[in-house]
């Protein structure tokens, strides 16, 4: 009796559905796996030294690209002031010149 109410796990028939299962305990490895430890670190070592080069043209892209917005507001900024200056002056009726220059 005990032995028929008993859970056991079920069993695949031989070769109904093992087919079609990679093996586990497959002596052969993927062929990425076939490089020895000496060239998989020099590998690495190439892979990360790119790595760092474009990191590094990558920053100095965005340097180039804020000194750039930073020379273009301070080219505003000048403007601006340089028109102020100018319309300043055309209200104050050339006031501001020293004595003897003015512009009549």
């Amino acid at each position: 009796m005990g032995s028929s109410l008993s859970v056991e796990s079920p069993q695949p028939t031989p070769g109904a559905s093992q087919a079609s299962l990679p093996a586990v305990n497959s002596p052969r490895k993927p062929p990425g796996l076939n490089v020895d430890p000496k060239e998989a670190k020099r590998l690495a070592k190439e892979v990360e030294k790119q790595k760092r080069a474009l990191a590094l043209e990558e920053e100095k892209r965005r340097r180039a690209l804020a000194e750039k917005a930073q020379r273009e507001q301070a080219r505003a900024v000048m403007m601006k002031r340089k028109e102020a200056l100018s319309l300043a002056e055309a209200d104050l009726g050339g006031a501001n010149a020293p004595f003897g220059h003015r512009d009549a």
